[in-house]
This record gives structure tokens, C-alpha cells and sequence, in this order.
């Protein structure tokens, strides 16, 4: 059983929509599916509008990128000023798998976050066992592995079993925590931007 609140509204308002290489800021071409649209939405050059409803609800998309970088699941909320799209290259994923020494399950999921405000703690909430071979890396805004969590950067967590998942993400200094709901299937990458 599952309690679910619907909601449709006929205010609507234009949304700026960003698609960039996450570590370099250069705007970059996607085609992205979105929860609240019929047919896939083309951006050029890093910036497109879309005209979303006025709703406060958490929405989802699915980004096809350019040569060269992942397509993933990204979170975004409909009442949003901006949707930014961080494009992550699967070089960097390899990269931190090896400087960390993780083995990874190909069919389990990953989650990647951007937290741009502060200095940050992530957390993963309920029972993910002893047996888990889940594992949680920071990099910074350059994309290099650090050892927590620095302005500018963000987190990636491997292995996730096929679940929802409770994200919450807490800056250090001002405790301000950010809690997102995060479903994730195996061989799946979702991507958040915390702003």
C-alpha cells in the first residue's frame, strides 16, 4: 500500500535548463527525457528553457549525452529557478574506483552528487549490512579524490543494491542538511546537484 498525493496545475513557468561538463563548466549537447514531458527535449551548447508546471514535487530525467560521457538519471524539482546538469565522464568513475581500491558490481547502482555551498557530510539512511560492499569516495571541484566532503564537490557511492534510497547530505559548518529520496536500479547512475 503507498499513499501518493496528485497533483496538476495549469500555472506553468519558463525554466533555464544547464548541461555542462561537470568539472570544466563547458556547456555541452544532451537529449534529455523528462518526467513532466511526451517527447525527449534537445539541448544545444549547454542551455535550452522548458516550460515546466508550477508544482512543488521532485521530478526525474534521463539524460543522453555527447560521446564521451555517461547517461544517467538526474533529480530535479518542477518549481526549480534552474535544472542543472552536471555531465559526468566514466574516465572519472574508473578513476576513483582504482585510486580507492573499490571492486564494483557492474549490477548494482551509483549515485553521484555535486555539493557546491560547503564543506559536506553524506549519509546513507536504514540498514545497509555488514555484508554491504557499498562504498562512499569524495573528490573535489576539480574531480580528485579527497578525504570528506569540500566546497565545490561532491560524493559518489558505488555498489548500491536496486532500492530507493534516503540520501541526506549536511553541510558541516551551517548543519544544513539536504534529504533526497534517490531510486536506484541496477547498473544505474543517478545525479544530484545540491543547491
Amino acid at each position: 500500500v503507498a499513499i501518493a498525493r496528485l497533483q496538476t496545475t495549469i500555472q506553468t513557468k519558463q525554466v533555464p535548463v544547464y548541461v555542462y561538463d561537470a568539472f570544466n563548466g563547458e556547456g555541452r549537447s544532451a537529449e534529455l527525457e523528462l518526467q513532466a514531458f511526451d517527447i525527449p527535449v534537445k539541448v544545444e551548447d549547454g542551455f535550452t528553457k522548458v516550460l515546466l508546471p508550477n508544482i512543488p514535487r521532485q521530478s526525474y530525467l534521463f539524460s543522453t549525452n555527447d560521446a564521451g560521457y555517461l547517461n544517467a538519471q538526474y533529480l530535479y524539482n518542477d518549481n526549480a529557478d534552474s535544472i542543472r546538469i552536471p555531465l559526468v565522464k566514466p574516465e572519472w568513475l574508473n578513476a576513483w574506483l582504482n585510486e580507492n581500491k573499490i571492486e564494483y558490481n557492474g549490477s548494482t547502482a551509483t549515485i553521484i552528487g555535486f555539493v557546491p555551498d560547503e564543506d559536506f557530510e553524506v549519509f546513507l539512511t536504514g540498514d545497509h549490512g555488514s555484508d554491504s560492499n557499498e562504498a562512499l569516495i569524495y573528490f573535489d571541484a576539480n574531480g580528485k579524490s579527497t578525504s570528506e566532503g569540500k566546497v565545490g564537490g561532491g560524493f559518489a557511492i558505488f555498489n548500491l543494491q536496486s532500492d530507493v534510497h534516503e540520501l541526506i547530505v549536511r553541510g558541516k559548518s551551517t548543519k544544513k542538511q539536504f534529504i533526497k529520496i534517490v531510486p536506484a536500479d541496477g547498473g544505474s547512475t543517478s545525479v544530484i546537484s545540491f543547491h
